[in-house]
């Protein structure tokens, strides 16, 4: 592992825990060995999960913290970098979980050429505390899921804590894409970049990524850092991001 990709891996994971800050109030968060464990109890396994963010992790402190979201019988995941120490995955695979898929972590070292674009008719706006709700309707639009989801998690107070900003971008009153910026460290983590279906394909998406950029470099970050979906994947390459590493992402059901 690389230092940069560790710094970048780290701030992600710190990103993360400030995202479920108000999720978990019914869960928790625990700490070991470079390892974060969070519990939402959502039903949503993305939501219940353990990341496992450096190659120190010990398979003791793996035991424990997948053990700690199994005995919840809620739906979990486990987020893993590609160099664990050795049996770490044969532990994962005890625990009846299966990698389901791979998601890359992504990085923009230098943004401090990035502006946000003019397309004609369309706005972007930071949005605020009493507004959140309008983040959740975009984003369970555009990745299919109900509002609910992002609402539990992107809620008016996570709007409020510093360094947490969200973007709405709007074509002729109507809102049509999203995105999330945390800052991290000398990071700022890109969340939840989303389009509507029907308002794909016109450049919103890249403008609401950058808008999130800028957003954290005017808070003094350095550099961004994402988790890439596979329809992201190539926006977020357009605009400069490498990929620092593939993630592994192991499920079970329940």
């Amino acid at each position: 592992m690389n230092a940069f990709a560790d710094e970048a891996s780290a701030a992600f994971g710190e990103a993360m825990v400030t995202l479920t800050s108000v999720e978990r109030r019914v869960g928790g968060l625990r700490r070991l060995d470079g390892a974060i464990a969070i519990f939402t109890a959502s039903a949503a396994a993305s939501h219940n999960f353990v990341m496992i963010l450096n190659d120190a992790v010990s398979s003791s402190a793996v035991t424990e913290l997948v053990g700690y979201l199994a005995d919840a019988k809620l739906p979990f995941s486990v987020q893993l970098r590609p160099d664990v120490q050795p049996g770490i995955r044969e532990l994962l695979s005890d625990f009846k979980l299966t990698c389901t898929s791979c998601a890359p972590l992504m990085a923009l070292p230098d943004m401090s050429d990035i502006t946000v674009g003019n397309i004609n008719g369309f706005n972007v706006h930071a949005i605020k505390p009493g507004q959140a709700s309008i983040h959740a309707a975009i984003a369970g639009g555009s990745f299919g899921v109900e509002p609910g989801i992002f609402s539990q998690r992107i809620t008016d107070e996570v709007l409020e804590v510093p360094g947490v900003h969200c973007y709405v971008g709007t074509i002729n009153g109507m809102d049509t894409a999203t995105a999330l910026s945390i800052m991290s460290g000398s990071f700022g983590g890109i969340f939840n970049v989303a389009t509507l279906p029907k308002h794909r394909h016109k450049g919103y998406g890249t403008e609401l990524t950058k808008a999130a950029i800028v957003g954290g470099r005017d808070l003094g970050a350095s550099s961004a850092v994402l988790m890439a979906s596979p329809m992201g994947r190539q926006l977020y390459q357009k605009l400069g991001f490498h990929t620092l590493e593939e993630w592994e992402i192991w499920e079970r059901a329940s």
